[in-house]
């Protein structure tokens, strides 16, 4: 394994304006954390397997979708 310094970068102001913030946040560690493992949503394919990704690790931490 390779020695990496990876970031995930969010946009306060979404995360503030949000109904559910908890969910929110959760949503978008997720998310930065499934770029930086190597999924996209560039293309419909690629995007199909990533949501499905997210949904399925929000279902495990118990988040439920709003």
């Amino acid at each position: 394994m390779t020695d990496r310094l990876c970031y995930i970068f969010m946009c306060i102001e979404r995360y503030l304006t949000t109904l559910s913030e908890k969910r929110e946040l959760s949503f978008l560690c997720v998310h930065g954390l499934l770029h930086l493992l190597g999924y996209d949503h560039m293309n419909e394919k690629d995007r199909i397997l990533m949501e499905e990704k997210q949904r399925n690790i929000m279902e495990l931490l118990c988040i439920p979708r709003e």
